[in-house]
């Protein structure tokens, strides 16, 4: 869920699978807003792509990250890379 991102470009699959349709349907997300994301863990990309992170520690807000949040954090410290 905290990789929830809009993919622009050629990911596969092409539409939600089971877990997206799962987590995307999940609070905190919910249509319309979620119909655009995709779970970065899930897909597999085959050429260049912008993907788009949107604010929210799930990704869940319309707005686009700002400068300021692009600074990386992490916020289950050395946990996140296990």
């Amino acid at each position: 869920g905290t990789c929830a991102v809009e993919a622009q470009g050629d990911v596969q699959p092409p539409v939600w699978n089971q877990r997206e349709r799962l987590r995307l349907n999940f609070p905190p997300h919910s249509p319309p807003s979620n119909e655009k994301l995709r779970l970065a863990c899930q897909v597999r990309v085959f050429s260049d792509l912008d993907v788009t992170k949107y604010e929210g520690f799930w990704g869940q807000y319309d707005s686009k990250c700002s400068d300021e949040s692009r600074k990386f954090s992490a916020p289950f410290g050395e946990l996140e890379f296990l």
